[in-house]
């Protein structure tokens, strides 16, 4: 177990190296699927969880755990930071450093639902995790950025999940997308964006159900986690 996290890790580590070296790739989604398509291939590994015993499947439940935690703080850290230099006006603020936080995002999605299928995420904290990637699916999540000219120009956190989602090479995929593509479709009564009060009962519903048609067997979480805030 520890080397399939190992392997893991290492290929992780390569994913901030991979997307410092091409700045240019969030102009380019078929540059980022080519990328997509190795990330998708490596992460399957994770499926040889199953067969794991029980100790070593809860020793990788909190190896886990507390990774994506720490790694979520560093892109809520980002986040923030992006958030500050356009108030700042920093005009070297660019489309691409918005753009590398939205696919390192998107890429922690992935392997956050790769140890969910494998029965390695308590079902708590995965719905608390989704109703965050569901305010970026909902268009709650832009960042702003400025063009050559210096002109101020904002990225939807909605059209990018959108674009990263159903229209770039994570369509290989179909697992993952078909989640998410469910999450995206969840509406209000009006046919909008489900409201705050309705959100979280509606999001949790839909992970337990998805879970019971996909036999999906989850963690038991040992402590009550709070919902991801940046």
């Amino acid at each position: 177990m520890t080397g399939i996290h190992n392997d893991w890790q290492e290929i992780w580590t390569g994913i901030g190296g991979w997307l410092a070296a091409n700045h240019g790739l969030v102009g380019d989604l078929s540059q980022f699927g080519q990328f997509v398509l190795v990330t998708v291939s490596a992460v399957g590994i994770f499926w040889q969880i199953r067969s794991q015993n029980s100790n070593s499947a809860r020793e990788e439940y909190f190896r886990g755990l507390f990774s994506f935690n720490d790694r979520f703080q560093r892109l809520a850290d980002m986040h923030r930071e992006l958030r500050d230099r356009f108030d700042q006006k920093d005009m070297t603020l660019s489309r691409e450093a918005v753009m590398r936080y939205y696919t390192q995002y998107w890429l922690l999605n992935l392997e956050e639902w790769e140890y969910f299928c494998a029965g390695l995420l308590a079902t708590d904290t995965y719905v608390a995790w989704m109703n965050f990637a569901y305010a970026h699916i909902a268009g709650e999540r832009n960042l702003s950025w400025f063009d050559a000219n210096g002109a101020a120009q904002v990225l939807s956190s909605r059209e990018i999940a959108e674009d990263l989602l159903f229209h770039s090479s994570f369509r290989a995929y179909t697992g993952f997308v078909n989640f998410f593509r469910g999450l995206h479709d969840l509406k209000s009564h009006d046919g909008g964006v489900l409201p705050q009060g309705d959100r979280g009962k509606r999001i949790a519903g839909y992970v337990r159900g998805y879970m019971r048609r996909e036999n999906i067997r989850p963690a038991h979480s040992t402590r009550k986690y709070r919902p991801r805030a940046a």
